[in-house]
Formats: C-alpha cells, sequence, structure tokens
C-alpha cells in the first residue's frame, strides 16, 4: 500500500479516537501491528494525551495494549513515563508487560537495571515472546530484516534498545546472518547489549 495511502488511514484513526469512536477488538488487533502502528504513531501529538492514557488503563486488554504502543511519542512526559513504571510494577500480565516492555525500553536513559529486569522477563518467557515477536513483524522468515529495520532506526531503537531486537532474531532461519549481527555487540559500548549478545553467542554455539 501507498505511504500516502497509509498515513491517510492513520489519521482517519487517531481522528476517530479524539471524538471517542470505540474501536471493536478484532479491528484494534489489526491496527496495532506493525507495520501500521509506526504510521499511526507518526499521528499522535501531545494534545492526545488524556486520550492516549485513558486507553492505556482501559479494562479492556485490547484497547489497553493499544493504547500503551502509542505511548511511544509521549515518553518525555512525566506522566505518561510515571503511569508505564507504575503498571510494569503492579501487572503480572504477560500481554500487558510485553506491551509496556518495548515502551520503556525506548527510553534512551532507562537504567541498566530495568533493561537487566525486562531481559529477564524476556528470558523467562522465551518461547512465547519470540513467537509473539515473530507474528507483529509477520512471521519467521520477516523477523530479520524487521530487526535490521528497527536496528538502523534511532527514533524506533535507541543504542541501549538493540539487544531487544537480537533476541528477535535468533527465531530466524537465516542463522548464519543472526550470529553475525549478534557478535556485532559483543564489545557494545552498552553493557546490557553486550551482556544480551554474549549470552546468545553461547547459546547459538551450543547448539
Amino acid at each position: 500500500m501507498e505511504e500516502r495511502i497509509l498515513n491517510y488511514l492513520a489519521g482517519k484513526v487517531m481522528d476517530d479516537l479524539r471524538i471517542g469512536i470505540e474501536f471493536s477488538d478484532e479491528l484494534i488487533q489489526g491496527l496495532n501491528k506493525y507495520p501500521f502502528i509506526d504510521y499511526i504513531r507518526k499521528q499522535v501529538t501531545k494534545e492526545d494525551i488524556h486520550i492516549i492514557k485513558k486507553m492505556a488503563q482501559s479494562e479492556k486488554l485490547t484497547t489497553r495494549r493499544f493504547g500503551i504502543s502509542l505511548t511511544r511519542k509521549l515518553l518525555r512526559d512525566r506522566e505518561i513515563q510515571k503511569n508505564l513504571f507504575n503498571m510494569w510494577k503492579s501487572m503480572d500480565e504477560y500481554e500487558i508487560l510485553r506491551a509496556l516492555m518495548f515502551q520503556l525500553l525506548s527510553l534512551d536513559d532507562l537504567p541498566f537495571e530495568m533493561h537487566n529486569e525486562i531481559y529477564n522477563f524476556v528470558r523467562k518467557n522465551w518461547t512465547r515472546w519470540r513467537i509473539d515477536a515473530a507474528n507483529w513483524y509477520g512471521g519467521k522468515e520477516r523477523i530479520f530484516s524487521a530487526c535490521l529495520n528497527r536496528l538502523k532506526d534511532p527514533s524506533q531503537c535507541p543504542e541501549s534498545k538493540s539487544w531487544v531486537y537480537l533476541c528477535m532474531a535468533t527465531l530466524s532461519p537465516e542463522k548464519d546472518k543472526v550470529k553475525e549481527l549478534i557478535s556485532r555487540y559483543l564489545f557494545s559500548k552498552e553493557s546490557i547489549n553486550a551482556k544480551v549478545a554474549a549470552d546468545l553467542v553461547k547459546e547459538l554455539e551450543d547448539k
């Protein structure tokens, strides 16, 4: 689909949200997926903060996850940050934590301790989490190219977030490319990237 059409549709989604239109679960599941979610995020403005905050606190799981995904451009807002951190600390539902982690990791000043806590969550749910990641990007065959695209885009992936895409990439059938990619991060200046890369290299070598 052409870029201008995607931008138009994304703008229409945000316009509908602003006037209070409620979307069905089926529609939200289609919207809250790569690559269309990126187009919707671009349409978000500071004036949308109360709408998105309300969505992120919804009792409906699909709406809550959608709202959390849309916080990306609002992460520098103190209230949004506080809400996301509070949810991370208080929630134990896998789907919510999975949505939260990607927004928290987009903070370039997120402490190492939080990175490590999120990495432990990923490891605890390793098989399920990687399958969900592959589905988000359209399947195992697309996961490697999708990870590369994210890693090349500083607006989506600050250097400290790189490790999460290394974890995703391990599900790709392009094993040699995956190993080469991960090896690049063994001496990353970001200690979390180096730690995760070392773990993944060892696991790939043991297989």
